[in-house]
């Protein structure tokens, strides 16, 4: 096999999503060098584009020992996987641009998990992603000041988001579904090839909907169905619902109050300020109702627990003596 043949192959591999992480991670590289804007390519740039996409290659593959980032030309940067998958579909170009505007490509990483393969991504906020296989996410290097936004191209990805009041975080699919939160966990499934995209919340309260309508706020257990063709959104329970660790390791109760406030949606009232200096060390996960914890929280501190009748507000006090 030439080394032409080699490179289609691998590009061929890589978007049918059956290229093997070392190689995913070759054109994964190639792709986070893009730092212009979109522009629009005639037919004859596009081949010209393909030639020094195989070009390019083919100088990598030779070096087997230690693979570098390919630095393209400008024009070929702003092409960066697009032109890859030219080789498979002509039509693709144009579908990835059209896909991500008004959105620019300026220092995106760009990652994807082949059949086979999980991956955990830790952002430059401290939230972390685990991406299931046969999935794709794009976000920046730096978020800005306002928001943070990240793109789920394809497939599913489980989100353990920072919590950052005044910069909101905002998952986008390529069906125009937008979820925003400011620190909580959830999940997105959304496959071009299936008709259903879900949305599962493990703690907090999380907001989906597109330009035109917000379909539903959710809290902790529920999850969201949305029909692409009939473009209709349903909330309802959760029958196997997304867990996840809450760790306190010697940190204050204040500091556990405000955590355990984010993953259930609850609100807790402390007494005074020496209760809210109290250290706290135990572990515990979703799956326990929040009740449970503070009630095992406040027996280790000799506490007394009060809470409203629907379990939404609870306060903690000393012991009456």
């Amino acid at each position: 096999m030439t080394e032409e043949e080699k490179a289609k192959d691998l590009l061929k591999r890589f978007t049918e999503k059956i290229a093997d992480p070392a190689e995913a991670n070759t054109v994964e590289k190639w792709y986070a060098s893009s730092d212009h804007k979109p522009h629009r390519i005639d037919e004859d740039r596009k081949e010209t584009i393909r030639m020094e996409m195989l070009g390019a290659l083919k100088n990598a593959m030779a070096e087997k020992q230690h693979p570098k980032i390919i630095h393209l030309n400008p024009l070929l940067k702003i092409a960066g996987i697009a032109a890859a998958i030219l080789i498979s579909a002509n039509f693709a170009i144009n579908w990835w641009w059209a896909s991500h505007q008004p959105a620019t490509v300026e220092n995106l990483y760009f990652i994807s998990t082949s059949a086979r393969e999980t991956k955990r991504i830790t952002l430059s906020d401290g939230s972390e992603i685990k991406l299931f296989p046969s999935s794709t996410i794009s976000y920046r290097k730096k978020f800005s000041t306002t928001n943070r936004s990240i793109e789920l191209t394809e497939g599913e990805a489980f989100f353990n988001i920072a919590h950052e009041p005044k910069r909101p975080f905002m998952v986008n699919t390529l069906d125009h579904i937008t979820t925003k939160v400011l620190g909580t966990s959830f999940s997105i499934q959304s496959y071009k090839a299936r008709r259903i995209l879900e949305v599962k919340v493990a703690t907090g309260k999380v907001s989906v909907g597109n330009a035109q309508q917000e379909f539903a706020v959710m809290v902790r257990g529920q999850q969201l169905s949305y029909d692409k063709e009939k473009q209709r959104a349903e909330v309802a329970y959760n029958r196997s619902p997304l867990a996840i660790k809450l760790n306190f390791h010697n940190v204050t109760l204040q500091e556990a109050v405000r955590e355990l406030q984010y993953a259930y949606s609850i609100t807790i009232n402390l007494e005074n300020e020496e209760i809210a200096k109290l250290k706290c060390t135990a572990d515990f996960t979703t799956k326990q109702e929040a009740a449970e914890i503070l009630e095992i929280i406040c027996a280790l501190h000799h506490l007394r627990l009060t809470h409203s009748a629907n379990y939404q507000t609870f306060k903690i006090n000393t012991m009456k003596r």
